[in-house]
């Protein structure tokens, strides 16, 4: 008989969720969605406007695909000092 301690609990995906179906969260999605809509409605950007989101869309699909954290990273690495090392 096992005791209620040494009871193994069913893992779930609570800690570690599954990645977003497009890499990126639904309100980055929106935004760009939102945006590519407000260029589309401004005279003489239609093909701008209409090439805007898949464009975009893509792009942050390839970037995220293999880390979520990817554009963090990148940010966070721009912003860095030019004179920082981290070998030091």
């Amino acid at each position: 008989m096992i005791s209620d301690e040494q009871h193994l609990e069913p893992i779930n995906d609570t800690l570690n969720p599954a990645p977003p179906k497009f890499g990126m969260p639904w309100y980055v999605i929106l935004g760009v969605l939102s945006l590519s809509v407000a260029v589309f409605m401004l005279p003489g950007c239609k093909s701008v406007g209409a090439l805007l989101c898949p464009t975009v869309l893509g792009f942050g699909w390839w970037l995220t695909k293999d880390d979520p954290k990817e554009p963090q990273l990148i940010v966070h690495d721009l912003l860095l000092p030019s004179e920082f090392d981290p070998g030091k």
